[in-house]
């Protein structure tokens, strides 16, 4: 067999040197990784340990949060629930005619020839004054009553369906009012104008709910900052030393850090409970309001998503409630151990 050259041989050396060192850096890369994740997990530790030392202050102040992140959640909650009301409506038919009782039938004729003009409506559904009486009393069961009247009070109808795709509100509004101008017309109405009302209140109940969150947010962060604050004068002495013997500014900070996200995640977690016991309370009397809907309504909870964003969210707020307590007891804590 034939020796390998010192080419060969050299390129051999080289290779294996390359891959020790690929290696020892993949190896240096797994030790920093791990002791960056023991480093966090003791500073974890460390801040629920402490947290533990004064339960009842600790679990008073979780409790206060969560009472505080409860109020916009309840209230996003409920519009949530309300806003079901609109949804399943159908804008199929938008507007409907009122014809006058004295019309004739020329009249009327000349309303559906104009309808047919506007090319996103689907359909057309007339009823006489008749045929809208004997709907009324089959319905109200007041047919006997309704017997006793001199003269039918009820018009014609004409109920118009549309297709929404097809046209926008401003030429919906148009129709509205050219065929309010007909003479045999009394009154043209858009069937879902209390829809549009609806949603209006939404969108008012929706900018207060962030306003809320804003607040209460900024709230929830000054309520932990000042948590943190006392409990860096608690500790001064200890961070004094390790300032010391050189800890580094991060090492300090982490598990201060950590107690504000356990404060503001934990709120949250009483704030999610609350809700629930709440939604829970009200499973009865929705039943009821279910019931005067036909079924549209039914009291709805957090989903998944939702208690993981108010999680996330809570905790978000504890952690920046900490960074700004550190950072404010940071210089003083410095200039007197220098």
């Amino acid at each position: 067999m034939a020796k390998p050259s010192a080419s060969q041989q050299h390129s051999v050396r080289k290779e294996s040197s390359r891959s020790s060192s690929i290696k020892n850096q993949e190896a240096s890369w797994h030790q920093r990784l791990s002791g960056y994740i023991a480093f966090h997990l003791s500073a974890f530790k460390l801040s629920f340990r402490n947290l533990s030392i004064t339960p009842f202050a600790t679990a008073m102040t979780i409790c206060a949060i969560g009472l505080c992140l409860s109020l916009p959640a309840g209230l996003y909650l409920f519009i949530k629930n309300i806003q079901q009301l609109s949804q399943g409506w159908d804008k199929g038919e938008a507007i409907t005619l009122y014809i006058d009782s004295h019309a004739t039938q020329a009249q009327i004729n000349a309303i559906t020839d104009k309808i047919k003009l506007y090319p996103f409506v689907e359909d057309t559904t007339q009823l006489t004054p008749e045929k809208a009486l004997q709907e009324f009393q089959s319905v109200s069961g007041l047919s006997d009553m309704l017997a006793l009247l001199p003269e039918n009070p009820l018009p014609g109808v004409i109920m118009i369906q549309i297709n929404t795709k097809l046209t926008s509100e401003s030429e919906l509004f148009a129709m509205k009012e050219t065929l309010a101008k007909m003479p045999a017309v009394k009154e043209a109405a858009f069937d879902y104008a209390w829809v549009e009302k609806f949603n209006i209140f939404l969108s008012f109940g929706k900018m207060l709910a962030k306003c809320l969150y804003f607040i209460i947010g900024v709230g929830v962060i000054l309520m932990v900052s000042n948590t943190i604050r006392l409990a860096v004068e608690r500790h001064r002495d200890e961070l004094e030393v390790l300032n010391l013997i050189g800890a580094t500014t991060a090492f300090i900070r982490r598990p201060f850090l950590y107690r504000g996200i356990l404060y503001g995640g934990l709120g949250g977690v009483v704030a999610a409970l609350i809700l629930n016991t709440i939604n829970h309370t009200l499973q009865a009397p929705a039943a009821q309001l279910s019931s005067l809907f036909a079924g549209v309504f039914f009291l709805e909870n957090l989903r998944f998503y939702d208690t993981v964003m108010l999680l996330v969210a809570s905790a978000a707020l504890g952690w920046i409630g900490a960074a700004i307590a550190f950072i404010q007891q940071r210089h003083s804590l410095y200039n007197e151990a220098s």
